[in-house]
């Protein structure tokens, strides 16, 4: 993300779906609301009080890290201030912006292997748009206000559908993991970056069992996630893993 809100008196900022902390909480946790509008429109200083109690249990490093910052948290009769992060001076400026889209372009050689291989284009484009967040989730759809009900399609439990939730904390994820971790001995990930650091920091050699683990991995979540649009769960999820 390539904005931070500096928090003022926190009128503008909204709750879930701005960056006003560490990152956007709809991609850090996956809430649980009725009322879709109103969970949508919620500005920090709506919430500024409650807040504690407003957000889920944390299960990452990254959430209780969270939870901790907004003990710290003061509001001020300032203005809120939306700052680009690639300026010291958080000014937007062209050059900036040109600068960030080149670095962001130089993806490692062993990551680009997910091009190699042997499965769909279709997973292999899955795969990538995970590492690269790129991925049409329901939180960034619903930051764009394309969608009006929200649900994992998977589990069934009626959370906004984040990567963190699609690929670590749903049930159907989790059950994946175990079976790869069984069969293969594959490293059970906490974040996204353990999968990203399987594929950049060590060798083919080394990591070819683990980087198509995981890209199978992601084929029956892409798979699976598809079916349950229109089909019912399937009884038996880890029958076909390659041997």
């Amino acid at each position: 993300m390539s904005t931070n809100w500096q928090v003022g008196n926190a009128t503008r900022p909204l709750l879930w779906f701005d960056n006003w902390g560490i990152g956007m909480l709809c991609s850090l946790f996956n809430p649980e609301k009725d009322n879709l509008p109103e969970f949508c429109n919620m500005s920090l200083v709506q919430a500024f009080h409650d807040l504690p109690s407003l957000l889920p249990q944390p299960h990452t490093l990254l959430q209780c890290t969270l939870l901790l910052s907004l003990q710290n948290l003061t509001l001020s009769s300032s203005p809120d201030v939306l700052r680009w992060r690639w300026e010291p001076s958080g000014i937007f400026s062209t050059s900036s912006a040109y600068n960030m889209m080149i670095t962001a372009g130089r993806v490692k050689s062993n990551f680009l292997s997910v091009w190699s291989f042997k499965t769909t284009p279709t997973i292999q484009l899955f795969t990538f748009l995970w590492f690269r967040n790129r991925l049409l989730t329901q939180d960034r759809l619903l930051s764009w206000n394309c969608i009006t009900t929200f649900g994992c399609s998977l589990c069934n439990s009626q959370v906004v559908e984040t990567p963190m939730h699609l690929f670590f904390t749903c049930s159907f994820a989790k059950d994946i993991w175990q079976h790869l971790h069984r069969l293969r001995s594959l490293p059970l990930p906490l974040l996204q970056d353990d999968c990203y650091d399987t594929f950049v920091h060590t060798t083919n050699a080394a990591s070819g069992g683990r980087n198509r683990a995981i890209v199978y991995f992601c084929r029956l979540v892409a798979l699976e996630r598809t079916k349950r649009k229109n089909f019912p769960r399937r009884k038996t999820l880890h029958k076909d893993y390659p041997s």
